[in-house]
């Protein structure tokens, strides 16, 4: 399958619900929401068509969300985007712990899944665990590329918040190499 026929519309469907300088906002808003609808039905065994619905009607606080995403869970059960997507969910509904064992359950499924070490180290953070928080970024760091910006990012700010000043020095520095290196290949 080609990956436009999923992300083009969903793209084009942002723009149109974002668009300032809209006469009939309306009209608008309404074919963005069938150009989505448009791009699952034809896209139905593309997980990333149920990416791009889910993450658009979230976007735009859209009714069905969590239809969307239970459909989504139910079709792509071994898919850690949508698991992550629900412990999200789970956050925003105040069910923090629920949330920790879905964001291990999503590294389960996929261990090279950074949004489940970035939200499970946040969780982490929230309960003034710094020490696991560090524990899950290094994780990740091993588990994915031990050069990856924002894990090294969080890294470095939970370093700080350990009092672990060193630490987030050196993380920083090779996150200042890293970058200088993107730069240089530009």
């Amino acid at each position: 399958a080609n990956p436009n026929d999923v992300e083009i519309p969903y793209r084009y469907a942002q723009y149109l619900r974002a668009f300032p300088l809209a006469t009939n906002r309306a009209n608008l808003v309404r074919d963005a929401d069938n150009l989505m609808d448009t791009m699952l039905r034809r896209n139905e065994s593309e997980a990333n068509a149920y990416v791009n619905l889910y993450q658009y009607r979230q976007r735009f606080g859209l009714s069905n969300v969590d239809v969307d995403l239970e459909v989504a869970l139910n079709t792509f059960p071994n898919d850690a985007r949508f698991v992550v997507f629900r412990a999200q969910r789970e956050i925003t509904e105040g069910k923090l712990e629920i949330a920790l064992g879905t964001y291990q359950q999503a590294l389960e499924i996929d261990p090279e899944n950074r949004n489940a070490y970035l939200g499970l180290a946040s969780l982490y953070r929230r309960r003034d665990d710094h020490k696991q928080a560090q524990e899950v970024l290094q994780k990740g760091l091993k588990e994915i590329d031990s050069q990856d910006i924002l894990l090294r990012l969080e890294l470095a700010d939970v370093s700080i918040d350990l009092g672990d000043f060193e630490s987030a020095g050196s993380t920083l520095k090779k996150l200042d190499q890293r970058l200088a290196l993107i730069a240089g290949n530009l």
